[in-house]
């Protein structure tokens, strides 16, 4: 008999910028892109040509023109090259650039900031990128730390925060009944 085991998240981090992707993605994704702060995001879909959900993610509006996807990657990268092929499909003239950045990602749960349980933000420091998922998920707040591939991430825990492995992370996902997309 086959043993089932679990697979760790390969979550992995690209972006988009140029002037045209805010037009872009509020054309091809769920997400309400025009009404996205800069600052916040929002979990997401890339929709197909039918309206088919092709992938799935956070979306970070980093800046005026710069958005971050935050996603599993899939076994082997699959899921990413779902998504960037998905992305080359649909592009035609836009002024945009899709770049791969590797990045190292930390999960850390706990009392993030101020914006409240619910609130979903984005921050750039000079340690790398930190997004704030609130509680929805999980049922307490929970947040992202990016930073260079080159090194490891360093998280400041000293309010409170726990910080997590993958295979954590995981196990808090299936306690709370939140299906792996």
């Amino acid at each position: 008999m086959k043993q089932n085991t679990l697979q760790t998240p390969a979550w992995t981090w690209i972006e988009m910028s140029g002037p045209d992707s805010a037009d872009f993605l509020h054309r091809l994704t769920s997400v309400d892109i025009k009404n996205l702060a800069v600052g916040s995001g929002s979990l997401g879909t890339w929709l197909s040509a039918q309206g088919k959900a092709r992938a799935f993610f956070y979306i970070w509006h980093l800046n005026k023109d710069r958005f971050g996807f935050e996603f599993d990657a899939g076994a082997d990268g699959q899921w990413k090259q779902a998504l960037l092929s998905a992305i080359d499909h649909m592009t035609f003239s836009e002024q945009l650039a899709v770049s791969e950045v590797p990045k190292n990602c930390a999960w850390k749960l706990g009392p993030s900031f101020e914006g409240g349980s619910s609130t979903l933000a984005c921050a750039e420091t000079k340690d790398g990128i930190t997004c704030h998922h609130g509680s929805r998920d999980f049922g307490q707040p929970w947040s992202t730390l990016w930073t260079p591939a080159s090194g490891a991430p360093v998280v400041d825990l000293s309010n409170g925060e726990a910080q997590l492995t993958a295979a954590h992370w995981e196990a808090l996902r299936i306690a709370a009944c939140r299906p792996w997309i």
